[in-house]
């Protein structure tokens, strides 16, 4: 079973189609009323966990999607549900720049899109506009858009050619213009196996945006994202998980955290905890999450950043005298099987895990691997990309004492 098949569930009722354009490629966006939308999700986690019964975990509270608004109501416009999304993916090909459509590499061109923030959506297509009008453009564009101050940075991957220098100077004239507020540009080259990103080629103006994190909202917009740097694209409803996390830390706990990216969890534990362990692999968001940690925590910083892949990080945590008592976690789709598997292996055992996960089968995976060491107590999937069969999911595990 996969998230795809809650689009084939019998609970989903149809309603009027909200998305202009249907199939784009950009996401699975189906229009279906949100009550049967919550009663299908639901369903399919519940299905989902049934199987790790077989390994003896405890029953797990899996709280409800719709615990994550701050009302049930569901009779409130779908509209509401929309226009949350602060970056976008594009693909570029000749004079087309947009979604690839779905089940082919057909190019459909970005005119709107009801899941991106309004603002974001109009000026993302004077940018589409523009480029499409100057020279051919080639491969991958990722924006990212700042809702206060109404800033665009990009990400352009380009191949390498003789459109190169055309392309840099197209991108670099939309700075000028005051639609970027910068870019980074990479080119490409591709053999039959693999395709070979460059080091970085142009480094135009101040690419980044700056957002406000939930956890700080009585401080001026300071959360400090890249393009290509990875983040939690539904930024208003990134506060209720967050909320959630806090909800399982104590001022008592001392935290070690796998896969911080631009540090949106670090800053939400750290200022709820006595200690943190912080750890990212990629330079770039390291950049991001030490410019996030000083900015937002300042003189009661009591977050340790450690440069270390996750199978690293597990090394740098069994060398410390004191075991943190809190594992968080938010790997990438794939899971975390091979940190689980060295921390089971290793010197420390935190005696909680908070496991973030964007694939509910790899999580199953990696809660079956843990099974005999850690149980499964407490679940709560976020709806981050309604309309959709995506999901976030949290579980919360504790140590099985002997």
């Amino acid at each position: 079973m996969t998230q795809n098949t809650i689009l084939s569930s019998k609970d989903l009722i149809p309603t009027n189609s909200f998305c202009p354009v249907q199939d784009c490629g950009g996401c699975p966006l189906r229009a279906y009323t949100k009550e049967s939308t919550f009663i299908a999700k639901d369903n399919f986690v519940k299905q989902s966990l049934s199987v790790l019964a077989h390994n003896d975990l405890c029953a797990v509270d899996v709280r409800p999607l719709r615990h994550q608004y701050q009302t049930s109501d569901t009779t409130s416009p779908i509209s509401t549900y929309l226009g949350y999304r602060h970056r976008v993916r594009l693909h570029a090909y000749k004079n087309k720049i947009g979604y690839e459509a779905t089940r082919s590499n057909h190019i459909i061109n970005f005119k709107q899109c009801p899941i991106l923030w309004p603002a974001f959506e109009k000026k993302l297509g004077y940018l589409v506009k523009n480029l499409t009008q100057q020279t051919p453009l080639f491969g991958d564009i990722e924006v990212i858009f700042d809702p206060h101050t109404q800033h665009m940075a990009a990400e352009f991957m380009i191949p390498k050619n003789r459109f190169e220098d055309l392309m840099a100077q197209a991108i670099y004239a939309q700075i000028n213009h005051g639609l970027l507020s910068g870019a980074l540009i990479y080119t490409t080259t591709h053999n039959d196996q693999e395709t070979r990103i460059t080091a970085l080629h142009r480094r135009y103006q101040d690419p980044f945006v700056l957002l406000s994190h939930p956890s700080f909202l009585e401080q001026a917009p300071g959360f400090y994202l890249e393009p290509g740097v990875f983040c939690q694209a539904n930024w208003t409803l990134n506060q209720a998980l967050l909320e959630f996390i806090v909800e399982h830390l104590s001022p008592t706990d001392t935290v070690f955290e796998l896969h911080a990216g631009a540090g949106n969890l670090t800053l939400a534990a750290a200022k709820h905890v006595q200690d943190i362990y912080t750890t990212e692999w990629d330079e770039r968001a390291l950049m991001c999450l030490r410019r996030n940690v000083n900015y937002y925590l300042g003189n009661k910083n009591n977050t340790k950043i450690i440069q270390a892949s996750d199978t690293q990080a597990i090394g740098e945590l069994n060398k410390l005298q004191k075991s943190p008592n809190v594992l968080l976690l938010d790997p990438p789709r794939r899971g975390a099987q091979q940190a689980l598997s060295a921390l089971l292996n290793g010197r420390h055992q935190p005696s909680r895990l908070i496991y973030m996960s964007c694939d509910l089968l790899s999580f199953i995976q990696d809660a079956k691997l843990i099974s005999k060491h850690y149980q499964l107590i407490k679940m709560q999937p976020f709806d981050m990309f309604f309309g959709t069969p995506h999901l976030e999911f949290i579980g919360i595990f504790e140590r099985i004492t002997p």
